[in-house]
């Protein structure tokens, strides 16, 4: 059984009440999967799973050679028509990439398909089929149906990146293709399984020894047989989703349609226990009438750990802490997120690229994963990037992230907490990128940075996955879309911080806007491939570049604000202390 995800809503009315009780933990939570095996039998399904591997699409037929390139026009958006003219295009050979941010690049070349089939592409960021000029939906992922016949191919990468490409392109039978599929379901089932009996308190030695034979055979029949004796002890990975200072929801990923109740206490006093069905549980709670409060999950014969979470709030006093760009780099983003310095943080805030392929569902269910870790600490705030978006560019909807964060109707929002006022920016909704004016998210912004929880507040944050400025990678300065917004209105709306990602490095800079002081972040090292080290962009100069992996924590108290940036091993490799 995969996790095949839907939401769904409880509201508080729905509780009962009952006597204080609670069940016995029967699992441990994600972060035993990163610590040494317990026993013998641990050992063996720990090395069982490190041997998986994500099946390939074999049997292709690969494309490198014979493809013309040209450049696509900066006015074009989404639906724009391909644009074909061979007397000015370059012959090119895949793999290829440009340095050309926030465009669209054209390949084209005639293919003669030996029969009806699929077609991968492989681009940076996401690409459109036509063929003949005419527009092909994508089925998943990167994979698109072709017709057999001699025809036309043009793919049109849309590069919201830095350096953007076509990499690869292949041809695989329908056969092939609903095989691999077959064996990517496979995949998922075996890395359920075995992350499943590691979480197990007390597994019956002989469902360990099922499971072990199922991981070492990859037997069909005897897997679905395996998974359905498991089908009684699903996982729980709850974690937390902030919505305002007096409310926040617990959501909780499993494995199972049935069922998942979670029984919650306040003041250690009243218990009200709520259902909700799987395989994606979310829980509304207050936070009104109380400063920490208790939960139990439990469906079917399992259930979790009682979490403590305690309220951060404090009157103009606010710790939190800020990544981007976990982007798949799983066991480095768990490293931040198990910093020992992070504890009392209020809540944790994640700039976009949040995985690396918005399309695969099992790269959420990672994410996710790493979350729970936290699911006693602290909620988070998650935005979304460049590549939490589709990828294929068939509409620019994130649907994934809306699936596994449901924290706003769309991928902007804004919140206040304490003396703090946040807003958060979706660039990434229209190609090329912005916030142009006359659209919705530009008039919500102004109409933002004008409301009374910005103007009251002490300290202003505006949070967006695509930087105004940047150094770390050489020939990149920056999004101008992003510096078209922000620069006009620094002063007047007296914003104090930027924070971005995109640029897989740490990055700082502090300007003088007339009388307001404004201070760029770049913190777009939380997980994935950090920038090489080297040569760095001419303009701008920024006052810190680091490239490793690293995690931003800030202090707000008063009239001060105090950042640290750690690194994966939480070290301290930046300090900034300003005062107003």
């Amino acid at each position: 059984m995969g996790f095949s995800l839907w939401l769904g809503s409880v509201l508080l009315s729905s509780c009962n009440f009952y006597q204080l009780d609670t069940r016995k933990p029967t699992l441990y939570t994600y972060s035993k999967l990163a610590e040494q095996p317990r026993d013998s039998n641990h050992t063996v399904v720990v090395k069982l799973l490190e041997q998986l591997k994500k099946p390939l699409l074999s049997g292709k037929l690969e494309f490198a050679t014979g493809w013309s390139m040209i450049y696509g026009d900066s006015s074009e958006s989404i639906n724009g028509d391909p644009w074909i003219e061979t007397q000015h295009s370059l012959e090119v050979k895949l793999p290829h990439h440009v340095l050309r941010p926030n465009s669209s690049i054209l390949y084209f070349r005639d293919i003669n398909f030996s029969e009806d089939g699929i077609l991968s592409i492989d681009a940076d960021d996401g690409a459109q089929l036509f063929i003949n000029g005419q527009r092909i939906k994508r089925l998943k992922g990167a994979h698109f149906p072709v017709d057999s016949g001699l025809v036309k191919v043009a793919i049109r990468v849309l590069n919201n990146a830095m350096e953007g490409g076509l990499r690869k392109v292949t041809f695989s039978t329908s056969l092939q293709f609903r095989e691999y599929q077959r064996a990517y379901q496979l995949y998922g089932q075996l890395k359920l399984m075995g992350e499943k009996i590691l979480l197990l308190r007390d597994p019956d030695i002989t469902m360990i020894n099922s499971v072990v034979r199922a991981l070492s055979t990859t037997d069909t029949l005897l897997v679905s047989q395996v998974m359905e004796r498991l089908d009684d002890y699903p996982v729980l990975f709850p974690y937390l989703i902030r919505k305002n200072e007096d409310s926040l929801q617990i959501q909780v990923l499993c494995d199972t349609y049935e069922p998942v109740n979670l029984t919650l206490w306040k003041e250690n006093e009243i218990k009200e226990t709520y259902r909700m069905n799987g395989p994606l549980a979310i829980f509304k709670i207050s936070l009104r009438d109380s400063v920490s409060f208790q939960y139990q999950l439990s469906s079917l014969r399992n259930s979790s750990e009682i979490y403590t979470v305690q309220s951060r709030a404090e009157e103009n006093r606010c710790t939190f802490n800020i990544w981007a760009d976990s982007q798949g780099g799983w066991n480095t983003f768990l490293q931040h997120m198990q910093n020992p310095f992070l504890q009392a943080d209020a809540f944790s805030i994640g700039v976009g690229d949040l995985v690396a392929n918005g399309s695969d569902s099992l790269q959420w269910t990672e994410l996710i994963k790493v979350l729970s870790v936290s699911a006693s600490l602290r909620p988070y705030y998650l935005i979304p990037g460049n590549h939490d978006y589709d990828g294929y560019y068939d509409d620019l909807i994130p649907d994934l992230y809306r699936k596994f964060v449901p924290q706003a109707p769309a991928g902007y929002y804004s919140w206040r907490f304490n003396n703090a006022a946040f807003i958060a920016l979706d660039p990434n909704e229209t190609f090329p990128i912005g916030v142009k004016r006359g659209t919705r998210q530009y008039a919500w912004f102004l109409q933002q940075i004008n409301s009374q929880p910005w103007r009251t507040a002490d300290w202003r944050f505006v949070l967006v996955h695509q930087p105004p400025y940047s150094q770390g990678w050489p020939g990149y300065h920056g999004d101008k879309a992003i510096r078209d917004l922000l620069n006009p209105v620094i002063e007047s709306a007296k914003i104090d911080f930027v924070i971005c990602g995109h640029t897989h490095d740490y990055e700082r800079l502090t300007k003088q806007y007339g009388t307001q002081r404004m201070t760029f972040l770049v913190t777009g090292g939380g997980g994935g491939t950090v920038e090489p080290p080297g040569e760095l962009s001419t303009v701008p100069v920024m006052d810190t570049v680091i490239k490793q992996h690293h995690l931003v924590q800030l202090t707000i108290r008063n009239d001060r604000v105090l950042l640290y940036a750690f690194d994966s091993r939480h070290g301290l490799i930046d300090l900034l202390y300003i005062v107003k």
